[in-house]
C-alpha cells in the first residue's frame, strides 16, 4: 500500500486552486449578481470546470507521485476543495451573507476528490501502465 506523499500533495493542491479559485469566485459573483441563474446552464458549466480542476489535481500527483497517484492526487483534491469552500464562506461572512452549509463544503471536495482519481487514472494511462478497452489479448 503506497503512502500518502505531502510534497506531491500541497503542489498538486495549489495546481487546483490556481484554476479552481478564480471559477469559483467568478461562479459565485455572477450568481450573486444574477447575471446567471443559480440552476441555469451557465451555472452548471462553471461547476463542472471546477471539478475538472480536481481532475488536474488528480493528473499533477500523479506525475509528481506515479506509484501513489491516485492516493495523493485525491487528498490534494479533497483539500483544494475544502480550502476554497471555506475561504468563500469566510468572504461572504465579511460582506455579511449568510454562509452555505458545511455538508455542501464537503460535498464539494469529495466531488472534486473522485475527480482527482479519474484525473490520476488518465496520467497513468498516457503513461501506458493501465490497459485500455482495445488492448486485450485474442
Amino acid at each position: 500500500m503506497n503512502k500518502l506523499r505531502w510534497s506531491a500533495i500541497w503542489r498538486a493542491a495549489i495546481t487546483v486552486a490556481t484554476f479552481a479559485l478564480p471559477i469559483g469566485l467568478l461562479q459565485k459573483w455572477l450568481v450573486e449578481s444574477h447575471r446567471i441563474d443559480k440552476g441555469g446552464a451557465a451555472n452548471l458549466l462553471l461547476y463542472l470546470a471546477i471539478l475538472f480542476t480536481g481532475m488536474l489535481g488528480g493528473y499533477a500527483a500523479g506525475k509528481l507521485e506515479p506509484d501513489g497517484g491516485v492516493q495523493n492526487g485525491a487528498a490534494a483534491s479533497f483539500l483544494a476543495g475544502l480550502s476554497i469552500a471555506v475561504g468563500g464562506a469566510i468572504r461572504r461572512s465579511i460582506v455579511g451573507l449568510p454562509v452555505s452549509s458545511p455538508v455542501g463544503w464537503i460535498n464539494l471536495a469529495l466531488l472534486m476528490a473522485t475527480c482527482a482519481m479519474l484525473g490520476a487514472v488518465v496520467e497513468r494511462r498516457s503513461r501506458g501502465l493501465l490497459p485500455g478497452p482495445h488492448d486485450r489479448e485474442g
